[in-house]
């Protein structure tokens, strides 16, 4: 990942602290937008975009491994002696993965994210957009999500299926129970991607966690309900 494909929303105040956003697998850094301008103003945020989802630059990393020591390196690059990442879905794993191996790394906020999961995909199912219709609840907005659908045509697809192959049988279980920092989860409760019942699981596993149900919300929260989300953020990062 390389310094090109971050973008720094804001750089007001605090320097030594930032808000550090890593988006999911078939999502883009900018379905953050809404929920960084509910932010106070005077935080740093930064939207980090890996490689490969731009279809004309950026190498896809072969591996978990590989991408994850990808993100950690570049977080770490980053200067700041106080940072909270946030990651959605995927990006939650990336988050994860990132803060047992950086000290700089204070909290993190996993939103809709999971520890396991068992997914076999091939090309006709990443290629098939009527699946993202899943990740929204049934009463969302038909044109939030057909933008999401506009907006996932625009990703470099192999980048899509390779991270997809990272989760096959995947199990995070061990690195979670590892966390010393405080966790924020939250969930739609109505989530048909990644079952609730993960959140809670998490919940019960980690003693300095706290845990947001959101309801008639689907997987895609970041874009359902970035209001709701915003202030729950706001609240966790003051009371740290």
């Amino acid at each position: 990942m390389k310094n090109e494909n971050l973008k720094k929303e804001n750089k007001n105040t605090e320097k030594n602290s930032a808000l550090v956003f890593v988006h999911g697998i078939g999502s883009l850094g900018k379905h953050f937008s809404v929920i960084i301008d509910e932010l106070p103003s005077a935080s740093i945020k930064i939207v980090m975009e890996r490689p490969g989802y731009d279809k004309k630059n950026g190498a896809i990393c072969e591996t978990l491994q590989e991408l994850s020591n990808d993100v950690s390196s570049e977080i770490d690059n980053l200067n700041y002696e106080r940072m909270i990442l946030i990651g959605h879905s995927f990006g939650g794993v990336l988050s994860l993965l990132s803060a047992n191996k950086n000290k700089k790394i204070k909290a993190i906020v996993l939103i809709s994210s999971f520890l396991k999961f068992h997914i076999n995909l091939d090309d006709t199912d990443v290629l098939n957009v009527d699946m993202l219709k899943h990740g929204f609840f049934e009463s969302t907005d038909k044109r939030i999500i057909n933008k999401f659908i506009d907006d996932y045509k625009t990703i470099n697809l192999k980048a899509v299926f390779r991270e997809h192959s990272y989760c096959q049988n995947l199990d995070l279980s061990a690195e979670f129970n590892k966390l010393k920092i405080p966790v924020l989860i939250i969930h739609g409760f109505d989530d048909a991607v990644v079952s609730v019942r993960q959140a809670y699981k998490m919940f019960h596993a980690l003693e300095n966690s706290t845990l947001i149900l959101l309801n008639t919300c689907g997987h895609n929260s970041i874009i359902e309900k970035p209001q709701n989300i915003a202030k729950h953020i706001t609240e966790f990062v003051n009371a740290l």
